[in-house]
């Protein structure tokens, strides 16, 4: 089992937050504390990062495509906003290619 002794100076709020959690933990010792606070923000966090993966499981799963913002007709003339989209570019091109 690895072993690590921490030497550290606690400001002013760390201090308060360390001298609330032994109080709450029934007055147990300062590295007793500091083990309990490191493994509940610990377990804190590993929770937080799987409730993230797990949304993002959940949204691969459901064979959702995707969403954006367009035209309320695109659905049905998509064909024409692609045609004028192209020959946009295309005109742009050319543009720049005659310089």
């Amino acid at each position: 089992m690895e072993q690590l002794r921490v030497n550290t100076l606690l400001d002013d709020d760390t201090l308060a937050s360390l001298h609330f959690l032994r109080k709450e933990l029934g007055g147990s010792s300062i590295a007793d504390t500091v083990k309990y606070s490191l493994v509940v923000a610990a377990r804190l966090l590993q929770e937080k990062k799987s409730h993230e993966g797990g949304k993002m499981k959940a949204l691969l799963d459901s064979d959702f495509i995707g969403s954006g913002e367009g035209a309320e007709d695109l659905s049905v003339n998509y064909k024409e906003y692609l045609y004028q989209g192209l020959k946009e570019h295309s005109r742009l091109a050319t543009s720049i290619l005659r310089g």
